[in-house]
This record gives structure tokens, C-alpha cells and sequence, in this order.
């Protein structure tokens, strides 16, 4: 179930922290506020059903590989093992959305390169976003590191 744990982690991390996220639900929201016709929405439909689909196939992959190590195990006769057998792949299937939540909100604040007005933010919330605006400084160094090499400073051969 680590597999899986880590998967969902990393699911709700890429549809949260990203600039690229958040621009991408920023332009999906200007287009719905300028076109409200249902079948402009296509959008927002086919986000949605990727996110039902990513969502499935963790739930999938979590369920056989618990039943795997539940039949290894025995742990079936054990009724606290039982909960969460059975609820552990529905809580990790609900990380996409959580992910896509977490997104929408963040995209949503007024500038979330400084936290200029923190009072919007929910006490509960607020170590979250700090913490999520440290990681995106810290991917920022990390690519512009990357990109101020030469390009004779690779660490693989050229192929020419």
C-alpha cells in the first residue's frame, strides 16, 4: 500500500503546487465566466472525467494490492485490519479531487507568491500554504540552476 500512498501523495502535490496548474484552472474559469453555454463547457467536463479515471485506477491498483497482502497475511479475521482494507483504496481514490481542490483554491488567492493579505486564509490552512510556497521557491532555484549550465556541462554524452 505504499506504492499506492506515495502515488496519491504525489497526485495531490502536482495538482496543487504548479504555476502551470494554476494557470491552467485560471484559464479554464475565465473561459467558463465568458461563455456560460453548456456545451462550451467540454473543458471542464474532460477535466473531470480525468480526474474520475486517475481516481479509478488508484482505487485499483490500492484494492488488489491490499487483497494480495491481506490473503498473504490472514488479516481478514482482524476487524480493525478489515476497516481498512476495505477503506484505505476508497480514502486514496479521493486524492485526485482533493488535489484538484486544493488547486482551484490556491489558484484562486489574490497572489500567492507573497501572502499580502492572510487574513483570507483559514488559520488551519495557513502553515500549508506557507510551507507550498517554500517548495515552489525552492523548484524555481532548482530550474534555474538547470538552465544557467552551458550546454557542454552535461553529465550524459552528446549523441553527435
Amino acid at each position: 500500500m505504499r506504492a499506492p500512498t506515495v502515488m496519491a501523495i504525489l497526485t495531490i502535490l502536482a495538482l496543487w503546487l504548479p504555476e502551470q496548474t494554476a494557470r491552467s484552472i485560471a484559464v479554464l474559469l475565465q473561459r467558463s465566466q465568458e461563455t456560460r453555454a453548456v456545451g462550451l463547457q467540454w473543458q471542464w467536463i474532460m477535466a473531470a472525467a480525468s480526474l474520475l479515471l486517475l481516481s479509478l485506477v488508484l482505487w485499483q491498483a490500492t484494492r488488489e494490492l491490499t487483497h494480495l497482502v491481506s490473503k498473504d497475511e490472514d488479516l481478514d479475521r482482524e476487524p480493525i485490519a478489515k476497516v481498512l482494507l476495505d477503506w484505505g483504496p476508497r480514502l486514496l481514490a479521493t486524492t485526485p479531487f482533493i488535489g484538484a481542490g486544493l488547486g482551484l483554491w490556491y489558484s484562486s488567492l489574490p497572489d500567492k507568491r507573497v501572502l499580502t493579505d492572510a487574513d483570507k486564509i483559514p488559520e488551519l490552512l495557513k502553515p500549508i500554504v506557507v510551507e507550498a510556497g517554500r517548495l515552489r521557491v525552492g523548484a524555481q532555484r532548482a530550474n534555474l540552476s538547470r538552465a544557467s549550465r552551458p550546454p557542454w556541462f552535461c553529465s550524459s554524452p552528446s549523441p553527435f
